[in-house]
């Protein structure tokens, strides 16, 4: 999944102008060698990185994978010459230019993202603010990160989080999330809602261009990708299908996009608490060279 969010945004890429890593939890050697051919085939060099799991064993156990707090980590494996570094969730599907997200201002923080609207919907953001003690620029999704690297580096934001995590882990229902809230708390900038956009979490009418993140357990390449849109299915679908791990994809899953696409409107439409959320939406904009992207 993770191969195909890097394949997907370096299609949507005008230029190649970064570099990119792929963070992989408790892999063989094997298996990084397979990854790193699949997608050197599709011409996207990536260097494959793993963290063993050994070096998470002391962060707080969670029904999420361990792999979450990897970004907290990237400190550990990249160089410090970068200005900008862009980091993404393995579940996301990047349809827009990657220029646009690195070129937004930051106006001084340290980093970029987007606010998480499931939770502000839901009515736990207001929850979690207090919880955590946020200020009132609110509650961010962490699975989209742009990162003033220089900032990120000095202010010792992993580190920070990751001594905030094992001191108090009851304090952070979402681990490696809630403990960036409270360490960024003041010191990150609302970027527009296009560049994580969460499908799951909005009902009005999708994007046609943007950073595609599919939260929660429904994802388009499971058995209840039904909730989805027909594109998405069938753009994971063909990745399953020309790649290694063809034999993974749920059979039957996609072969008639249309029926999906009727069910999903159905859903979507008369389900009756969408009556109940649907009026939610958000928005805002720099200019750097060395840039690398990393995904998880």
């Amino acid at each position: 999944i993770s191969c195909c969010s890097l394949l997907s945004a370096h299609a949507a890429a005008s230029d190649g102008d970064f570099d990119s890593f792929l963070f992989l939890v408790n892999v063989s050697e094997e298996q990084k060698r397979e990854t790193e051919a699949f997608l050197a085939s599709h011409g996207v060099f990536a260097q494959v990185l793993t963290i063993p799991e050994e070096r998470l064993s002391e962060l707080p156990k969670h029904r999420l994978p361990k792999s979450m707090y990897g970004r907290l980590l990237l400190h550990e494996f990249l160089p410090s010459f970068y200005e900008r570094v862009l980091y993404s969730d393995g579940d996301t599907l990047i349809d827009i230019d990657l220029a646009e997200i690195f070129s937004s201002d930051l106006h001084g923080n340290t980093i970029g993202a987007v606010l998480d609207i499931g939770r502000l919907i839901s009515g736990l953001e207001k929850s979690d603010r207090e919880r955590l003690n946020l200020g009132p620029d609110g509650y961010f999704n962490s699975g989209v990160l742009l990162m003033d690297w220089a900032k990120w580096c000095s202010e010792r934001i992993g580190p920070r989080c990751i001594e905030a995590l094992q001191a108090e882990p009851e304090r952070f229902k979402s681990p490696d999330q809630c403990a960036l809230n409270m360490i960024c708390s003041g010191a990150w900038q609302p970027l527009p809602a296009v560049f994580n956009y969460q499908p799951s979490a909005q009902l009005t009418k999708p994007e046609a261009k943007a950073v595609f993140h599919f939260l929660g357990n429904r994802k388009p390449w499971r058995n209840d990708g039904l909730r989805h849109e027909a594109r998405f299915i069938e753009r994971y679908r063909s990745f399953f299908l020309n790649s290694p791990w063809a034999s993974q994809w749920p059979e039957g899953l996609g072969e008639n996009a249309w029926q999906y696409e009727v069910s999903r409107h159905f859903k979507r439409t008369f389900t009756p608490r969408n009556w109940t959320i649907r009026f939610k939406a958000l928005a805002i904009l720099d200019s750097q060279p060395a840039r690398a992207r990393v995904s998880s």
